[in-house]
């Protein structure tokens, strides 16, 4: 899509410009066009400015025409200008609308191969990490296995230990120190007094 901004001392040449591009076989571009017709008049005019705004915001195409002398506003100051300060050349016009349609195929092709060229190389990161994990040397956090060990000894001393029967009085009285012991802790304290009665007897 093709459409023009500019102020209204400059109608005669943009509707000029409207009629030949509405003859004109110009194949459709991809991409917005803006033709920025500029002249004194013009870079004093806020539609014209605010049109442009709007087009470098959403990275539209851009033709200044330059229809009086006077230099570019600073945001055109990159683009190349069509001249028509002399006299209107609307083949000029053409060749440049050509010239970026023909473009676009090129741009979308290198984008193509610019997401092509991420890929592989996103595959090949993952692909040596993989090989990195693999080959590297896995140890087991054995310290932190050991103080758990020794945290579970502790808690066995502590709340276990010190109610099991070591003489035969206190292994008379042990069913009473079994009920006055809490009762999470009643089955480990029958199993561990057994288990120690099984180790003598062997």
């Amino acid at each position: 899509m093709i459409t023009i901004t500019y102020t209204a001392s400059d109608a005669d040449v943009a509707k000029r410009i409207q009629a030949d591009l509405a003859q004109a076989d110009i194949a459709e571009a991809r991409r917005h066009i803006l033709l920025v017709i500029v002249s004194p008049d013009a870079k004093k005019d806020e539609d014209v400015h605010r049109a442009l705004d709007d087009a470098l915001h959403k990275h539209h195409h851009i033709v200044p025409v330059l229809v009086a002398q006077t230099q570019l506003p600073a945001k055109l100051a990159h683009f190349d200008a069509l001249d028509f300060t002399d006299r209107y050349d609307f083949d000029k016009l053409r060749a440049q609308l050509a010239s970026i349609v023909a473009s676009e195929p090129d741009i979308r092709r290198n984008n193509r191969l610019t997401a092509f060229a991420l890929f592989v190389i996103v595959i090949a990161i993952f692909l040596l990490a993989i090989l990195f994990i693999g080959g590297a040397d896995i140890e087991a956090p054995q310290d932190e296995y050991n103080a758990i060990a020794t945290d579970e000894q502790r808690t066995i001393e502590a709340l276990i230990n010190v109610n099991l029967p070591r003489s035969t009085e206190e292994a008379a009285n042990f069913p009473a120190t079994v009920d006055a012991a809490p009762t999470a802790q009643r089955p480990l304290l029958i199993q561990t007094a057994t288990a120690l009665v099984d180790g003598e007897r062997e």
